[in-house]
């Protein structure tokens, strides 16, 4: 005989716990109510702007950031990154986000960890975009994308992107991928391919979603030319953004 599940049965089951780590949502680390917040991707964007100005907001930065800055907070999704990461990892001492079925490992031990859940659905025409912090994200292809969706829930004011570029044809022709290290080629290259429609369709629909809780969004890339321009995001400077009298 097939057990059948209630709805809210299987949706307890999305939002347990993973070897013992609670979700971010019941967190205050991840209440971003009335922030500027910035998500940080890992382009070389990073090497054309004054990263000092990032304490002035609350920094959401994703896979190698550590290597240059620590920010608030850290998400991270995949093996490779963790296991080349460790060593910074280990070092930072912030909240830690990582997504539910993430394989056990050491940084299951960080009392600063909490999962976030994905909705099972990949296909663009079956996305829900989430209401409440608790509601499983949308299942795209960036790490950044789970981020802006966490701080638009979490309450932010504002939510800016650098580093997220989508970049990474040209930049990996170049030979020089990343804002930090010697340009070795790492994997990550802010963003990936901007031909893939879910980049699209996310960033292009993202600044729509997040108003109708309130929160602008805003690109701060320093370059005129880069893919994510395509997404039409208004585009301001890191300067103008961290202002405190910024309500553009």
């Amino acid at each position: 005989m097939v057990k059948i599940e209630s709805l809210s049965d299987a949706k307890k089951f999305l939002t347990a716990p993973r070897n013992g780590v609670p979700e971010f949502f019941s967190d205050q680390n991840f209440d971003f109510k009335g922030k500027k917040v910035v998500v940080l991707g890992n382009s070389t964007a990073l090497n054309h702007v004054n990263v000092e100005l990032l304490k002035k907001v609350t920094t959401f930065g994703v896979n190698r950031i550590c290597r240059v800055l620590n920010p608030d907070v850290l998400l991270f999704t995949d093996p490779p990154i963790l296991k080349s990461e460790e060593e910074h990892y280990k070092k930072f001492t912030g909240p830690v986000l990582t997504w539910q079925s993430y394989e056990k490992s050491w940084m299951h031990s960080n009392p600063k960890l909490r999962f976030f859940n994905l909705t099972p659905v990949t296909e663009i025409a079956a996305w829900r975009w989430p209401k409440l912090k608790s509601d499983p994200l949308i299942r795209q292809g960036t790490t950044p994308s789970y981020c802006l969706q966490i701080a638009v829930l979490g309450g932010a004011k504002s939510v800016g992107i650098l580093g997220i570029d989508f970049s990474a044809p040209s930049i990996a022709a170049s030979g020089k991928t990343h804002f930090y290290g010697n340009g070795f080629q790492q994997g990550s290259t802010g963003g990936g391919d901007w031909a893939r429609p879910e980049n699209a369709a996310f960033f292009s629909k993202f600044p729509e979603w997040a108003l109708t809780f309130g929160t602008k969004a805003f690109n701060l890339s320093p370059f005129k030319d880069t893919p994510i321009h395509n997404a039409k995001w208004p585009k301001v400077s890191l300067e103008e953004y961290v202002k405190d009298d910024f309500d553009s």
